[in-house]
């Protein structure tokens, strides 16, 4: 498992999108569609947990998230969905104490 996660990792640092022109750029705001939220990890007043990173991988169902703890913290937390985003477990003692 800890392979795999570092290729995720890998994955997603090398990754840059291909660049598009603004008349190719298609926006789909599904901010308002609130049946299809999901809710991960919900911060609190005291806890901030944000800027969510994320990874399809190549089977289109298995989704890995990372975020932070604090605005602008250090990545900590992990999950992974097995559905394509619908349910999700954290995975956080898999991950390096580092």
């Amino acid at each position: 498992m800890r392979s795999i996660l570092s290729l995720i990792w890998l994955a997603a640092a090398v990754a840059t999108p291909a660049p598009a022109s603004e008349a190719d750029l298609r926006v789909l705001d599904l901010s308002g569609d609130i049946d299809r939220h999901v809710v991960i990890a919900e911060g609190t007043e005291e806890l901030y947990q944000g800027h969510p990173t994320t990874l399809l991988m190549p089977d289109g169902k298995t989704v890995f998230a990372v975020w932070n703890l604090g605005h602008g913290g250090h990545a900590g937390p992990v999950a992974r969905s097995d559905d394509g985003g619908r349910s999700w477990t954290r995975i956080d003692e898999l991950m390096p104490e580092e």
